[in-house]
């Protein structure tokens, strides 16, 4: 360039940032505003994670129908938050986003997970949780059982003896000796949703193949605690299972779905709730602890304007009765 024309500036990345950039953004800002006011409702999500350099990040989303009725999901702000991470401060970062965006009268909910419970709620904008991250935490809390929690570490630490340099030739090997297709195990990772469930339908999958190998002499030489040979409960990891599966499918049917999912809610608490009563197994002991948490996080649900509203204007739910308002 400079050869073509030396006395041409090339625009430096400043440049860019703080005049094409920004002028783009102010003219998004204003187009959006302007749906979003002629939406005349929008509610709004919000979440906070840290990023691989340690900085603290709050997103705010914003959900409206435009006057095509088509749902928009728009994106307006990413915050870093590197202050000491209290509800306050949290809050009012949020609160001034709204401000500037003109959006604080208008809001009618605001949709965060359990750990901004208060930050929602103080912002007086009609807090409604994260049901799939709420529904995550009632998994949780039941797995949390001593009992079951036995049962679910023994998995976990099979997989890992599993997974050494000296017996990670086991598994496959007895997988093909009983001419099963060879399937490695799945790890329990606690920041993954479901993740146990994943890990213990693994198991169940390859029951007769797990059992071949622990009756290899070359394998248990180099378990590093092989009271696990005979911790790991098949039985009750299938009753788990059956428990874990449904819950596993409304959870990916809420968090995968691109259109509204407020309607979703009380049929998917009728069903939950069924699945807790007692049964006379040995998972007993964790339906308690789920319930308690259903309890915790969802006892004002039958009475919530926006499910209510939801469930009634959808037509797949007609039959869906509302005589028992409160299933707790």
């Amino acid at each position: 360039m400079r050869q073509q024309e030396p006395s041409y500036l090339i625009p430096t990345r400043n440049y860019f940032r703080d005049n094409i950039i920004k002028n783009a953004y102010e003219k998004v800002k204003l187009e959006l505003q302007g749906q979003m006011k002629e939406a005349g409702f929008i509610a709004i999500t919000t979440d906070m994670w840290t990023s691989d350099n340690k900085i603290n990040h709050i997103a705010i989303t914003t959900h409206f129908v435009d006057d095509h009725y088509i749902l928009q999901n728009k994106a307006i702000k990413t915050l870093d938050y590197n202050d000491e991470h209290n509800a306050d401060g949290i809050k009012e970062r949020i609160s001034k986003t709204l401000i500037d965006w003109k959006l604080l009268d208008i809001v009618i909910c605001v949709v965060s997970d359990n750990t901004n419970i208060k930050v929602g709620r103080d912002l007086h904008l009609g807090w409604t949780g994260s049901f799939s991250h709420l529904l995550q935490t009632v998994i949780g809390e039941g797995s949390a059982v001593p009992n079951i929690r036995k049962r679910i570490s023994s998995s976990y630490k099979a997989k890992q003896d599993l997974s050494t340099a000296q017996t990670t030739l086991a598994l496959p090997t007895a997988q093909t000796t009983l001419a099963l297709p060879t399937m490695d195990l799945v790890e329990d990772v606690c920041t993954r949703w479901n993740s146990s469930y994943y890990m213990i339908k693994r198991f169940v999958q390859k029951e007769l193949s797990l059992v071949l190998c622990f009756t290899y002499p070359h394998f248990v030489r180099w378990l590093k605690d092989t009271s696990i040979i005979t911790s790991i409960d098949f039985d009750l990891l299938k009753l788990l299972l059956h428990l874990f599966e449904p819950l596993e499918e409304i959870t990916r049917a809420i968090s995968s779905a691109t259109n509204a999912t407020a309607c979703l809610v009380l049929p998917f608490l009728t069903v939950i709730l069924n699945l807790l009563e007692l049964d006379s197994t040995k998972i007993d002991t964790m339906r308690p602890a789920m319930l308690e948490q259903m309890k915790k996080w969802f006892s004002d649900a039958f009475s919530n304007k926006y499910y209510l509203l939801g469930t009634i204007l959808d037509p797949r739910f007609k039959q869906f009765t509302f005589a028992q308002l409160n299933l707790f």
